[in-house]
């Protein structure tokens, strides 16, 4: 299982739960701050209906980026990952553990490259604009 998103130009791509995850953590690190996602659209206008008519029914989207709800991430913060992300990829010693680094190797740390693939698939959708979260 694992995230859907489709943009609002018709581009879609899959990305397991764990891969997601730490697609948001790096652009976290290269300076991404999540705006939060909107709120996904009801269900039907049978629910919407229900939720804004009854009182007591108080629903509050937490604005989350990891369940499957239909969520929607805005443009601007699509951009803002896109920028993260793409410092990510430019940065030549993206570990600072040592277990990151070669052990028989005396450079810097050199990144997995699948991983720099990963988080260029990821950047290059997000510049597409915004998107959905399925």
């Amino acid at each position: 299982m694992g995230v859907e998103m489709t943009s609002d130009s018709g581009s879609f791509f899959y990305l397991n739960h764990v891969s997601w995850a730490w697609v948001l953590e790096t652009g976290v690190k290269y300076g991404w701050k999540p705006a939060g996602t909107e709120d996904p659209a009801p269900i039907n206008d049978e629910y919407a209906s229900l939720k804004t008519s009854v009182s007591s029914f108080k629903e509050e989207w937490c604005g989350s980026y990891v369940s499957n709800n239909g969520q929607e991430v805005t443009a601007a913060d699509a951009r803002a990952l896109a920028d993260a992300l793409t410092l990510a990829i430019l940065d030549p010693a993206p570990y600072d553990d040592e277990e990151d680094r070669d052990p028989l190797s005396s450079g810097p740390p050199v990144p997995n490259p699948p991983y720099i693939g990963l988080l260029t698939n990821v950047r290059d959708f997000c510049l597409g604009g915004a998107f959905c979260i399925d």
